[in-house]
């Protein structure tokens, strides 16, 4: 089996994601707003959280292996980052 995990850093996101769109077809697939709520339901649902939802790098996010064993890695952007 071959995985990938595309991940872009981009300092213009939304205009990045429109000509994404217009070009490609791409898509935003969801947006979450509290990372703690969402890795809980996943656990909930059979997910096993492999990293506890924290503080990281200027992100709230934490890890979990759902039942297919596909890894997510969920979160959001804390205040004010990335810092000025």
């Amino acid at each position: 089996m071959v995985s990938i995990q595309p991940e872009l850093w981009v300092e213009q996101a939304a205009a990045a994601l429109t000509s994404y769109r217009d070009a490609f077809g791409a898509r935003v697939v969801h947006c979450v707003d509290d990372p703690d709520s969402v890795v809980k339901s996943a656990v909930d649902a059979g997910a096993v959280a492999t990293s506890p939802v924290g503080d990281e790098h200027g992100w709230r996010l934490g890890r979990v292996v759902d039942s297919f064993g596909h890894e997510w890695e969920v979160g959001k952007p804390m205040a004010g980052w990335p810092p000025p």
